[in-house]
């Protein structure tokens, strides 16, 4: 009996020491807008450039494109352990989340990506978009080691990645954050 006691307790700190814990996860990706200049008809499509997405153990996929219009190209790539724990790190520092809105009174043109990066984990989810110029210290360091990754991956092979979901999400999230203004010009002024 006594023998019983201590194995099923065993078997007990076993098991409650195991866990199946989800990896924690980075997606990174940069999107534009298109189909909105002089176009009063067509709502705004998002298009997404390039989409990194790196798990704490290691798994890595990439979604880039030659060019704008180019096919999406979908790889597992290999990141070195280093620059994992650098990019997990500074999901540490709250900074990396913080969207900074125009102020009613502030205008301005940007004609470039919009980098959406998003956080989770087991309980936690964090995301943030942000425009280079309008970055922190932490959200260019950041876009930094992203673009590294995008200038010279390692590849591993060809993958497939459903980013449909993904890039409603993004797209939501950007809309409520940099709506894109639609610029008009007059016919008459234009001509």
């Amino acid at each position: 009996m006594k023998k019983t006691i201590i194995l099923t307790l065993i078997i007990l700190v076993f098991y409650s020491c195991k866990t199946d814990r989800k990896p924690r996860t980075i997606y990174w990706s940069a999107s534009r807008f298109e189909n909105y200049i002089r176009d009063t008809v067509h709502k705004p499509k998002l298009h997404l450039g390039y989409y990194i997405e790196i798990s704490d153990n290691g798994d890595a996929k990439l979604m880039t494109r030659k060019n704008f219009n180019a096919p999406k190209e979908f790889y597992k790539i290999k990141i070195p352990d280093s620059l994992i724990n650098q990019i997990f790190n500074l999901t540490n520092n709250d900074s990396l989340f913080i969207v900074k809105k125009l102020n009613n009174n502030e205008s301005a043109i940007y004609d470039g990506p919009t980098y959406y990066i998003q956080y989770s984990n087991d309980s936690t989810k964090k995301e943030a978009v942000y425009e280079p110029y309008r970055s922190n210290l932490i959200q260019g360091k950041m876009q930094r080691i992203m673009k590294s990754i995008l200038i010279n991956p390692v590849i591993i092979c060809n993958t497939q990645i459903n980013l449909i979901e993904y890039e409603k999400q993004v797209e939501e999230t950007i809309n409520k954050n940099y709506p894109p203004i639609k610029i008009l010009i007059d016919k008459e002024v234009s001509e």
